[in-house]
């Protein structure tokens, strides 16, 4: 019999809920660092059509912008009510009966606007709906302005509504939940109309104006601009969305993976460890023990039957089969035997290389746990006739079976495996190597909770066994069953009540010959044997293959957490900052600061208002110079910009180090920024004084337009280009809502003063040049004061606008801040889930277990040819223990043995013993292997010392557990002692069962290891002839002790290992080490 479980130790530590950083860096120089689960791959963010190469993220990303662009429909319902409110203040206020429809029609649009701005605040409108009134709002808007064009067309000049039209243009761009391509495609049908409507109208009338091209240019400048100004702020919001939507769904896309590898290695670590021992061993993990000791996870149950089945004839198929073969055979027989335990409530503990060993009772009582266990033993003795016909070697079952009272639990802190300790444990040991081949071999305390269920004979087990003689106990075999089970005692439906053994129907003589029974591949009890899932089946948990459930669950997370909820909490009502100053500080340094885009519109703004002036303005001196100088300034600081977020390296060091520290801190940022507003807004407002007041005469002649003319006839202009100068500011990303709104009201501020006190008689003028005595005097508000209106009517939408925009910006900052903690926190929990597995299965094996979800077929399999494995008892722990009331029924007795178990454990996670595996433990028995890690590549050339450095690397460990168990016996005052054998040679090692997962190794090394130490000396570490030969080189000293007797060996000589001589240098590959 060997042992299994081969265990990379030093990929865990004593890792609390927070994971210590010598776990990261221990997984990290071990394992590798952990790979960052894929995200979306996009094409440079920022470009004009920029989108996700994968086609699934664009379609999730168009829904998730569409809802960020629906939740800001209220700002477009805003500007549609003030500009209601506009249309009939100006018709109140020039009532006629001619006026009393259009103020019905806009009262009734208005109204609608308040409805539709409360359902929006209160969320009654659900997201589809809301993209249906986006269209609707704009299209009544755009109809809006074509009526208030028509019904202003018999007064005024085209120049009317100008302002409302490059508003509108703008708020087709960030408002409507399109695509870029329908923004400019329905921005410019509104514009093209609105030009064709203006030349329609203005050249059928009669008292046709002067210089209708240069008004129509004009407009179209303005115009163009706020396609300009609105292609900017969509490529920005897409860019900062798109980023938002990368940070949102990698977060997301790790939570899920993360989840999704939880519930797997939950389902692995569920196959180890009861569910109870689990979640408590979790919860405790890390923390200090019950005083002096660590903590102890074991439990005592009364009344447990322990089951050991060994295949008898084992060894001859391990050296005659290759490594896939043997770990495909066996990783039939033992799923088929977890299918069989599931069925008769067993619970598998171990599977001790060729040995299965399982227990009906613990944890969860049964009171007929005997009736159980035999019935798993004599189907598991039915199932070896697959093995035996396959291999077509004489091989069987050996099941002995005992009952009494366990301690159940862990033992240890790394390789958790549950086991049952105790002298039961023990006995129901040597009732297996004392049974039968082919026959159930139970004790007699088994056979007092049987009520003639079986028809049994005497088994004679003292005649075969020597602990059974001293113990002077009687045995049985199991001949046949007399009652079956009832169906609701087992798990399945399909189960058949037959007395399924007797010396024909089980495969075998009384003798234990083998005969004809059923084969793996055929149905038995209504399941199918060849696996222990139906082919080809994947282990999945709640998630599946299936992308279309994950692209749902993604989708759906990511529009719930599309709210304001979480933000207005956050903010300061009138500043929108962060009442958190940490909080608001991360903000400052994670927005985007300096935009190019958005400088690059200040300068285009300047450019075109200039021209637009040019169209219907006179040229002056100071219209000329004061563009030069403020587009020279703007252009420089703009390219230093560009050049420095662009990383030129003609870009002197120190306008690099000026721009960091621009950047850095907000004060410079925003005195930057508003010194690039001052010099637009300058460049426009220095025209209106070199403007000369016009003579009042309702002339129209070409003089009008001349240079020489410093007349302007058209001071409504001016207006327009300062609502394009707010437009412009708010596309400005750099500076928050706040600075936005002082620079929006002291701009517009600015402009009203200028228009209504400084050059009130120019609008005055232009009042008496244009519209008639009767309109002036009874019908027609002043136009300082409509057009005043007007601009405060855009500064109050675009300070509305901002406010939105700096929210959705903050709730985007939110969201990538939830994300990065997210991120933290899976991978914490990554961290301590690969922890755990670790815990499980060798850190090269879970790597391949976590990363796919494997079939039956995908088995793991490996054949290494030089590893040296190790068993180290305590022979006179058995003397310790003792089951006494005093120690607890005996768990204080093995709660030194956890002690013990533990100090070995952390042993291993020094840097020397690193190629070192733990195996797990049985009782006071410690298993451990070298060789198998991987830590040093070994190629042909390499010396001896070089391949059998992890040889050295063991006997050093075997001499420091010995240490650590001398002191410990100097603090307990205790005499515990070592009894050590080691062995070197090829193993087969593999992974059995898909679905619980079993590391275990076998060979002939494994065999003669474990004989070295039953057959050793206590406090000595005795090795054969063949491993002293190579241990030698690395300078050890042994004393010779002979030939000895090895079961299924024959003699054997051995040697005891003495340590190296302090000092000694062996050479490594001609090198000292």
């Amino acid at each position: 019999m060997t042992n299994g479980d081969v265990c990379d130790n030093g990929k865990v530590s004593d890792i609390v809920v927070d994971v210590p950083v010598k776990v990261m860096h221990m997984m990290n120089a071990r394992v590798g660092p952990m790979k960052e689960p894929e995200v979306i791959q996009n094409d440079q963010i920022g470009r004009l059509f920029t989108h996700f190469r994968d086609k699934v993220d664009e379609r999730l990303y168009r829904i998730y912008y569409k809802r960020q662009k629906l939740d800001m429909i209220d700002s477009f319902v805003v500007f549609s009510a003030i500009f209601d409110v506009y249309i009939l203040v100006m018709a109140i206020l020039k009532y006629s009966e001619n006026e009393i429809t259009k103020i019905a029609i806009v009262a009734l649009l208005l109204f609608v606007n308040i409805l539709l701005f409360v359902l929006c605040h209160i969320q009654r409108i659900s997201v589809a709906m809301r993209s249906n009134v986006a269209y609707v709002i704009w299209t009544l808007l755009t109809i809006q302005i074509f009526f208030d064009l028509s019904w202003n067309s018999n007064s005024g000049l085209p120049s009317e509504g100008v302002t409302w039209l490059v508003v509108l243009v703008y708020l087709t761009y960030v408002m409507l939940p399109v695509k870029l391509v329908l923004c400019i495609l329905l921005a410019s049908l509104v514009s093209i109309g609105h030009v064709c409507a203006v030349i329609i109208i203005w050249t059928q009338k009669s008292n046709n104006v002067t210089l209708l091209g240069n008004q129509v240019g004009a407009n179209i400048l303005l115009v163009v601009c706020s396609h300009v100004l609105g292609v900017i702020s969509y490529i920005f919001s897409d860019k900062q969305q798109r980023r938002s939507f990368v940070e949102t769904k990698s977060s997301l896309s790790v939570k899920v993976t993360i989840e999704k590898e939880s519930k797997e290695q939950e389902r692995l670590l569920l196959s180890v460890l009861p569910k109870h021992v689990a979640d408590e061993m979790l919860r405790d993990w890390g923390e200090g023990g019950d005083g002096q000791f660590r903590k102890i996870f074991l439990t005592r149950y009364e009344n447990v039957s322990i089951l050991f089945a060994d295949i008898v004839g084992f060894t001859a198929i391990s050296s005659s089969c290759t490594a896939a073969e043997l770990v495909k055979t066996l990783n039939e027989l033992f799923a088929n035997f977890d299918k069989l335990a599931n069925k008769f409530h067993q619970h598998r503990i171990k599977i001790l290389g060729d040995c299965y060993y399982c227990v009906c009772g613990a944890p969860d009582p049964r009171s007929d746990h005997a009736l159980l266990c035999i019935h798993m033993g004599l189907k598991v003795v039915d199932a070896i006739t697959y093995v035996r016909e396959k291999t077509k070697r004489d091989v069987n079952m050996r099941v002995g079976i005992h009952t009494g009272a366990v301690l159940g639990g862990v033992l240890g802190q790394k390789q958790w495996q549950y086991d049952v300790l105790g002298k039961e444990v023990i006995l129901a040991n040597k009732m297996e190597s004392g049974g039968v081949p082919g026959r159930v071999h139970i004790s007699e305390t088994t056979k007092s909770f049987l009520h003639d269920e079986f028809e049994l004979e005497v088994g004679h087990g003292a005649q075969r066994e020597d602990y059974i003689r001293l113990l002077g106990l009687k045995t049985y075999l199991v001949k046949s069953v007399l009652k079956p089970l009832e169906p609701d005692q087992v798990n399945g439906t399909a189960f058949k009540n037959d007395n399924h053994i007797n010396a024909n129907k089980n495969g075998f003589s009384k003798t234990g010959s083998p005969g004809k029974g059923p084969t793996l591949e055929q149905e038995e009890d209504g399941i199918p044997m060849n696996t222990y899932e139906p082919s080809g089946q994947r282990y999945d948990g709640d998630f599946g293959d299936d992308g279309e459930n994950l692209e749902q669950r993604l989708q759906e997370a990511l529009l719930e957490r599309d709210n304001d909820a979480g933000v207005s909490k956050q903010l300061y009502h009138l500043s929108m900052r962060f009442t958190d100053r940490k909080l608001e500080s991360r903000y400052q340094g994670r927005r985007e600061r300096f935009s190019d885009m958005a400088s690059v519109g200040l300068c285009l703004v300047a450019l075109f208002t200039f021209l637009a002036r040019l169209c219907v303005l006179p040229v002056t001196f100071y219209a000329l110079y004061s563009f030069i100088i403020g587009m020279l300034l703007l252009v420089a600081m703009t390219t230093f910009t560009l050049a420095v977020n662009n990383n030129v390296n003609s870009c002197p060091g120190c306008l690099l180090r000026f721009s960091e520290r621009v950047e850095k801190n907000i004060v410079p940022r925003i005195l930057w920024t508003g010194f690039l507003v001052l010099l637009l807004t300058a460049t426009d407002v220095v025209d209106i004084f070199g403007c000369a007041i016009t003579n009042h005469s309702n002339s129209t002649s070409a003089k009008w337009m001349q240079p020489s003319d410093p007349t302007c006839k058209y001071p409504p202009y001016f207006i327009h280009t300062g609502s394009l100068v707010l437009i412009g500011i708010a596309s400005l990303v750099q500076i928050g809502q706040f600075v936005k709104l002082v620079l929006v009201v002291s701009i517009a501020t600015l402009y009203c003063v200028l228009d209504i006190v400084v050059m009130a008689q120019l609008f005055d003028s232009y009042d008496i040049s244009v519209y008639s005595q009767y309109e002036r005097d009874n019908t027609v508000p002043p136009s300082k004061f409509r057009l005043t209106a007007a601009l405060i009517a855009v500064a109050v939408a675009v300070i509305y606008f901002g406010r939105r925009t700096d929210s959705t910006s903050r709730r985007l900052f939110l969201l990538a801040e939830v994300a990065d903690k997210q991120k933290e926190q899976v991978t914490l929990l990554r961290m301590k889930n690969e922890a755990l597995v670790y815990n499980l299965l060798p850190g090269h094996v879970a790597k391949d277990f976590l990363g796919s979800q494997k079939k039956d077929d995908e088995l793991y399999s490996n054949a290494y040819d030089e590893v040296g494995v190790i068993f180290a008892a305590c022979p006179n722990f058995h003397d310790f223990y003792n089951e006494s009331a005093v120690n607890n029924n005996g768990l204080e007795c093995f709660r030194f043995l956890n002690e013990i178990i533990s100090d070995y454990d952390e042993l291993l996670l020094q840097g020397r013993f690193s190629s070192i595996c733990k195996i797990k433990t049985v009782g006071p028995t410690y298993m451990a292997a070298s060789g198998m890690t991987g830590t040093v590549q070994v190629t042909k050339s390499t010396g001896m010392c070089g391949r059998w450095k992890h040889l050295d690397d063991l006997v050093q460990f075997a001499f420091a557990m010995k240490e650590t168990l001398q002191k410990i016996n100097e603090q307990s005052f205790n005499n515990f002692i070592l009894r050590i054998g080691i062995n070197h040679g090829p193993v087969i090692a593999g992974v059995i069962g898909a679905r619980k997962p079993h590391y275990d190794i076998w060979g002939n090394t494994v065999n003669v290891s474990s004989r070295m130490e039953s057959t050793g000396h206590a406090g000595r570490i005795q090795v054969v002839e063949e491993t002293m030969v190579i241990l030698k080189e690395f300078g050890y000293q042994f004393q010779k002790r002979g030939l000895i007797k090895v079961k299924g060996k024959g003699e054997l000589m051995t040697y005891f290992v003495e340590n190296r001589t302090e000092g000694e240098n062996v050479m490594l590959n001609g090198l000292p080490y």
